[in-house]
């Protein structure tokens, strides 16, 4: 039982370790960039609220035989999200 839990749990644990990764090494990457602290801080608390955004449709969404679908698709996303804060450097500063 114990095995089968941990085996079930490590997608979440994953993508939570990746989160906290992210947000952990974005602020001082965008302060060394020279971006003021008001843009740091609101670049940083879009992503906590659009992930609780997120998770309202997935009842919706959610059907046994899509669950692989939506979990490479999240982990798509969120790839992607993060690759896209390097590309805040062209968009806020002149």
């Amino acid at each position: 039982m114990i095995g089968s839990t941990l085996k079930l749990s490590l997608p979440v644990i994953a993508l939570t370790a990746q989160q906290s990764a992210v947000f952990l090494a974005i602020s001082p990457f965008l302060q060394d960039l020279g971006f003021p602290v008001v843009a740091i801080g609101s670049l940083i608390s879009l992503g906590p609220f659009l992930a609780l955004a997120a998770r309202i449709p997935t009842g919706l969404a959610y059907r046994a035989a899509r669950a692989r679908l939506l979990i490479v698709m999240a982990l798509l996303v969120i790839g992607l999200c993060n690759f896209l804060y390097t590309l805040t450097v062209l968009l806020l500063l002149p």
